[in-house]
């Protein structure tokens, strides 16, 4: 045997029992999460049952992500899951692309994506797309930053950006980030047990 199980799933669905058979059964109590593992989800249902257990998520401490946490919560979702800065991302550039193409036609804003993702121009962030569309309509250049510190290395490889976490049964209960000690950690998500 291994000292740690990789459990590749999804937490709210066929990873959760792989993970639950392998306590039961006690052939495991140390795991490796992928991505689509890593979250809120996973320290609800097990707790203390897989502390020590770890995973890693693409991710950034950037301020863009903190601005797309704040306008996820207040838009009622989980904005810290597996993609979800991604997906925003991505469905950005392409809008962007299409208003710097002036055409929603893919052969005549795929060019402009690598234009629009990175500098020159002026930074937008998350919650900043009205403000990106009326830069380019004037003819202005812009650096999408994004949620997930967009920087795109060539047309189909971004530069790798990724977190990693370690499963804690209790999240810290400092009400002051900056007092947190698990803050400086890599891959700390305030406010769950990772």
């Amino acid at each position: 045997g291994g000292d740690a199980l990789v459990v590749a799933g999804y937490v709210d669905s066929g990873g959760s029992g792989i993970i639950r058979a392998a306590l039961d059964t006690g052939a495991f109590d140390t795991f490796v999460f992928p991505d689509g593992m890593v979250g809120q989800a996973l320290v609800d249902n097990f707790g203390t049952e897989i502390d020590g257990s770890f995973g890693q998520f693409p991710g950034t401490d950037s301020n863009g992500a903190e601005v797309y946490h704040q306008m996820a919560s207040a838009a009622g979702f989980d904005g810290t899951s597996a993609f979800a800065k991604e997906a925003y991302d991505a469905a950005a550039l392409i809008m962007l692309a299409m208003q710097a193409a002036g055409s929603t036609n893919p052969a005549d804003y795929a060019q402009h994506v690598m234009n629009v993702a990175n500098a020159p121009g002026e930074p937008i962030l998350p919650g900043e797309l009205g403000r990106a569309l009326e830069l380019l309509a004037a003819g202005q250049d812009i650096d999408y930053v994004g949620a997930s510190a967009v920087e795109l290395a060539n047309p189909v490889a971004p530069t790798a950006r990724s977190r990693s976490a370690t499963a804690r049964s209790k999240p810290c209960a400092s009400a002051d980030r900056g007092a947190c000690k698990h803050d400086a950690q890599p891959g700390h998500a305030p406010g769950c047990g990772f």
